[in-house]
C-alpha cells in the first residue's frame, strides 16, 4: 500500500517514545498528527480492500 508510511509516521514516532518512557504495557498520549493519521486510515483503508500489496508486474 504506497501511501501508507506516509500516513504512519507519526503513529511510529508516538510509539517509539512511549516505548523508551513507558515500557510496552504503558498507556501513551497519541499526538494531533497521530489522531489524523488513524482518521486517514479508517477513511481510506476500505478503498483498498482487494486490492495486492505487492504491484503487478508490467504486462508486455
Amino acid at each position: 500500500m504506497f501511501p501508507a508510511r506516509l500516513h504512519s509516521r507519526a503513529l511510529l514516532r508516538d510509539k517509539n517514545i512511549g516505548l523508551k518512557k513507558q515500557g510496552w504495557n504503558a498507556i501513551i498520549e497519541l499526538s494531533p498528527e497521530s489522531i489524523a493519521q488513524l482518521e486517514w486510515w479508517t477513511k481510506n483503508l476500505p478503498l483498498w480492500n482487494g486490492r495486492s500489496l505487492i504491484p503487478e508486474e508490467p504486462k508486455s
